[in-house]
């Protein structure tokens, strides 16, 4: 026993076991570190679909400050990709039944699903990983983005938590038909609830706003891809201007109408390291369109 716990010490420190007696045990198979395996079944386990009492139990570990670690040791695509899941799925099943339940609705494991998502989620950069361009990453994707979407328009109503989730994949770099999906592709009253979902917080945008789960720069989309879904949701007064999804859609017209990115009320805020407040009209009448012609700050309203 003590030649072998000898051995595990030497082992543990990086070092060679070297003058130490050789009987000792061998070293396990393994295809990773075991802290690897470890944390990532904390995430594997939501993601594929565990009862209502285990789900607690698991998201109650991963809210705790202390849980860093584990989120640390995994993959970065895995916590967001087992959220995702977790949500767009009744508890216990992946597949829909007449008596779905869903984690987000229920008061006992809501709390706990949303200090995780604020703790460990919200601010991270997803570009690293999204721009590795994997064939496989970027179907898992798409099929979760579809899902999600079906989640919040037949079951979440316009729940505020679901909303930031599903337009984590209007990201720059998320695949196409993930950008699509957000920008109303499929459903145009999709688009409709998720403006109503996501407003600006306070008085005018800023980077650190709680309605957004990634950076404010990660939304930008530098392709020009969905520049014409863009164009129609802006021209067909779905977007109410209090919301980010308008915001969004202006700073992208803007840049795409010729790079005038001054035009943008974005412009200040992605500028300005101190995240300033910026002196926006909002308003909450009911949008009728915006002229792409000419767009003045105060003409927000």
């Amino acid at each position: 026993f003590r030649v072998d716990a000898m051995a595990r010490a030497v082992r543990a420190s990086g070092n060679a076991i070297g003058n130490i007696p050789r009987k000792v045990l061998s070293l396990p198979d393994t295809s990773g570190a075991p802290s690897l395996s470890f944390a990532m079944a904390f995430f594997w386990s939501l993601a594929g679909g565990i009862p209502k009492e285990a789900a607690l139990e698991v998201l109650e570990v991963l809210s705790k400050p202390s849980a860093k670690a584990l989120f640390q040791s995994v993959p970065p695509w895995l916590p967001f990709i087992s959220i995702i899941a977790f949500v767009g799925a009744p508890l216990g099943r992946l597949k829909a039944m007449d008596d779905e339940e869903y984690a987000w609705k229920l008061p006992t494991i809501r709390p706990a699903l949303e200090e995780v998502v604020e703790r460990h989620l919200r601010g991270l950069d997803p570009t690293p990983w999204l721009s590795a361009g994997t064939d496989w990453l970027g179907e898992t994707m798409t099929g979760l983005a579809h899902r999600l979407s079906k989640t919040f328009s037949e079951e979440s109503y316009g729940d505020p938590l679901i909303a930031k989730l599903l337009w984590s994949f209007a990201a720059a770099d998320m695949p196409l038909e993930c950008r699509q999906v957000c920008w109303g592709s499929r459903d145009e009253a999709l688009l409709a609830h998720l403006t109503r979902a996501l407003p600006v917080q306070g008085k005018s945008p800023s980077k650190r706003d709680p309605s957004l789960l990634w950076p404010l720069k990660s939304y930008l989309e530098h392709s020009g891809e969905c520049g014409e879904q863009i164009t129609i949701a802006l021209e067909s007064g779905l977007l109410r201007p209090k919301t980010w999804p308008f915001l969004f859609a202006l700073h992208q017209k803007t840049e795409a109408d010729g790079g005038h990115e001054e035009e943008s009320p974005l412009r200040e805020v992605l500028d300005n390291e101190q995240d300033p407040e910026i002196d926006i009209a909002m308003s909450d009448e009911e949008p009728k369109g915006v002229n792409l012609t000419q767009v003045e700050l105060g003409d927000l309203d």
